[in-house]
């Protein structure tokens, strides 16, 4: 067999087929970068010989026809991903000076192991491992990696030797030191370092640090230090630093640097006192603290990365989502800060992260003063600009006057934030920034609503509570718990009006109706049946007291000839059987004998297990001691297995059946809207397990928020 280093130059003078050009592109960077690095050479060279082998073997595969690009794209494709991991990874490791590689030489080392492993499966993808001997170059890797330790303990005992080197080789420069400390402290106590050599030269270099710095090391449990990340790609910015994509802990997080565009850095005793208070945070609406690093010049807060960003950008780029919901989590999120005397300072839907379930999450909360003493650290401080710091637009008329921080300048910019939400501008974005002070705290100007046409969700009532939250005099303002029952029962509102359109046709359609009577859109075979069987109406003028929810189809072979078989012996029910139906809520069983692969599902809260009617759930639901969200979820529930029960019966044509269903789901979602508002229209502070309360919200919008059934 060639030598490796044959084998790589055979590779990188290789000019390969079209379809392959792009994998070989990227290898020559990753080549490019291996050579050029000290730190495990013979690994990395090792692997780089490991992806040559297996590129020359395609090509030429390939080339003789044996291998043919329409039935290989899909591993073409894998093999491109695979190596453009590798090219990041040396990226990464070159970029890294000595102590951090050093610190992380197990995890490297790991990672190796686990690109050979990627190149075997990509041999056996590409069927040609009698081709390529993967067993050869595992026994290169490990021989590598003995010779790399080798090195590595001898360097080690030449920096151990020589203080000059030691310096020069861990850079300590004067604002890293206590980085550095931690960084090696935290090793030694978590016993991240396995190797008795290495750990050795780690406390060698801590004590020498220590004794030079005259510092000692504190960690707090918050702390994160530059040697524990890794930035990525700019994915941010903004006045007061920018965002950067990075992995801590092999997670991916945010990255936000704090730094002023003028460059001045806020102070570590600055910074550690609004961090302090955001690590005691945890709420549902309110974004997880991870850490910080406040111990360099790159000062930095760990954050979640989430993958929907901003509120602003999220309702631009989905434009049908639910907006009061997310003014909603705001305010529940308000109300947790302002409960443990913490002020955002800058809210605004930029900073109001959304997450994958679409929470609204705040973020970016009491970090005024941190921009104000960045501002004051820049070279041109002196600019009168600069002595009241924040977005200015959603700013209070006491905060543009320079007064102090305090809660009613969040609900201020409340108000400001749903005229954003809503209309996606700016608000009052038409002032010049010279003319904001005089109009809007000498002459009271506030955003005017927009058209009805440009702005349909913008309710009456939605509108009354961002006018009375803007107002000048911040003692007028209402707090954040009144704040938040108002938008609990403007969300509630919303999706009445958001469900009764789904399932309502247009008035035209709906003739006379009578009380009771509710209506829902179908798809066109549906209609048609209906219009064919007398059976069928379109109106629904009752809903039993008891009403039993038909079991989900089996899935299995199994379960499907039963099914077949229970249906067989009991017919699927009609409309006109609607009123006979027993069905019973707290179980969703039925007085018919179920087919036997179906379990019943326990009753609820009900230790006899005696099946409760809907007198006594309603009455349930309406006592706040018993929590209202256990019966109203489960209302939801049936009417979604009702809702699920028509969509299966009508993929198999039984189009009949599914209508009744769907009316069934679309009734009783609508009957118990009132009881949904009564509930959520009780104050904050009656509510049991208020988190359960979110959980409702998502199950009562998954439904009444749904599109008309298609």
């Amino acid at each position: 067999m060639e030598s490796t280093n044959d084998i790589i130059l055979a590779c990188i003078d290789l000019m390969p087929i079209p379809g392959l050009k792009q994998v070989f592109d990227v290898y020559r960077k990753i080549w490019d970068t291996v050579k050029a690095m000290e730190s495990m050479q013979e690994q990395l060279f090792t692997l780089s010989g490991a992806l040559a082998h297996l590129l020359q073997t395609l090509d030429r595969e390939h080339r003789t026809g044996r291998l043919a690009l329409r039935n290989t794209a899909r591993e073409i494709a894998k093999l491109d991903c695979l190596l453009k991991d590798a090219l990041d990874f040396v990226k990464a490791l070159a970029a890294a000076g000595f102590l951090k590689s050093l610190l992380h030489h197990n995890e490297n080392t790991q990672a190796i192991k686990q690109f050979h492993k990627r190149i075997d499966y990509a041999v056996q993808a590409f069927n040609i491992s009698a081709l390529l001997d993967i067993q050869h170059w595992l026994v290169q890797d490990t021989a590598a990696r003995s010779n790399d330790q080798k090195k590595l303990h001898d360097h080690l005992s030449v920096l151990e030797a020589n203080q000059t080197q030691l310096v020069d080789i861990l850079d300590a420069q004067h604002s890293t030191v206590m980085a550095m400390m931690i960084s090696l402290q935290q090793s030694l106590k978590k016993e991240l370092i396995s190797d008795k050599r290495e750990e050795r030269f780690i406390k060698h270099s801590l004590n020498y640090l220590v004794s030079t710095s005259g510092q000692q090391v504190h960690i707090d449990s918050w702390t994160i230090t530059s040697f524990d990340v890794e930035f990525g790609e700019q994915i941010g910015s903004g006045g007061f630093g920018q965002v950067f994509r990075g992995t801590w802990n092999k997670t991916p997080v945010a990255l936000k640097v704090l730094k002023s565009e003028e460059g001045g850095i806020p102070s570590s005793s600055m910074i550690r006192k609004e961090i302090e208070a955001w690590s005691n945070l945890r709420h549902p609406h309110v974004l997880q603290f991870l850490g910080a690093n406040i111990f360099d010049n790159r000062p930095f807060i760990v954050m979640p990365l989430l993958k929907n960003g901003n509120a602003r950008d999220f309702v631009e780029n989905n434009p049908q989502c639910n907006r009061v919901k997310i003014l909603r989590d705001v305010a529940l999120g308000l109300v947790h800060l302002h409960s443990q005397r913490v002020i955002h300072g800058d809210l605004k839907a930029l900073n109001v992260l959304i997450d994958d379930g679409h929470r609204a999450l705040l973020c970016d909360f009491g970090l005024s003063r941190v921009k104000t003493d960045a501002f004051s650290r820049s070279s041109n401080s002196s600019s009168s600009s600069k002595l009241v710091v924040g977005s200015r637009n959603w700013m209070a008329p006491e905060r543009l006057e320079g007064q102090k921080l305090r809660k009613p300048v969040d609900i201020y910019a409340f108000g400001m934030t749903v005229y954003e939400i809503m209309t996606t501008d700016v608000p009052l974005g038409y002032i010049p920034f010279t003319d904001l002070f005089d109009l809007v705290v000498d002459r009271n100007i506030r955003p005017e609503r927009p058209d009805e046409e440009d702005c349909p969700d913008l309710s009456d009532e939605l509108w009354d509570i961002a006018k009375r939250c803007w107002v000048k005099k911040p003692e007028e303002r209402p707090d954040a718990t009144t704040l938040c029952d108002e938008m609990e029962r403007c969300l509630a509102s919303h999706r009445e009006a958001k469900a009764t359109s789904s399932f309502l046709p247009p008035p035209s359609q709906t003739g006379s109706s009578t009380r009771g009577a509710q209506f829902i859109s179908l798809p066109q075979p549906i209609l048609e049946q209906r219009d064919k069987s007398v059976t069928l109406r379109k109106q629904v003028t009752s809903y039993p007291r008891t009403l039993k929810a038909p079991e989900r189809l089996s899935r299995s072979s199994s379960q499907r000839s039963q099914q077949a078989s229970y249906q067989t012996s009991n017919p699927p029910l009609r409309y006109m059987d609607i009123d006979r139906l027993d069905i019973d809520f707290s179980t969703g069983s039925t007085k018919q004998p179920p087919p036997p692969a179906i379990t019943q599902q326990r009753s609820l809260r009900n230790p006899s297990r005696r099946p409760l009617t809907m007198e006594e759930l309603d009455a349930r639901a309406r006592d706040d001691l018993w929590d209202g969200k256990e019966a109203l979820g489960h209302y939801l529930t049936i009417a979604s297995r009702f809702r699920n029960d028509g969509n299966d019966l009508q993929a198999q044509g039984d189009y009949e059946s599914a209508y009744v269903h769907f009316a069934k789901a679309a009734t009783l979602v609508l009957e118990k809207m009132p009881l949904h508002r009564e509930y959520m229209n009780l104050p904050v502070e009656k509510r049991r397990n208020l988190d359960t309360v979110w959980t409702l919200h998502d199950l009562f919008s998954a439904f009444s928020d749904q599109q008309p059934v298609v």
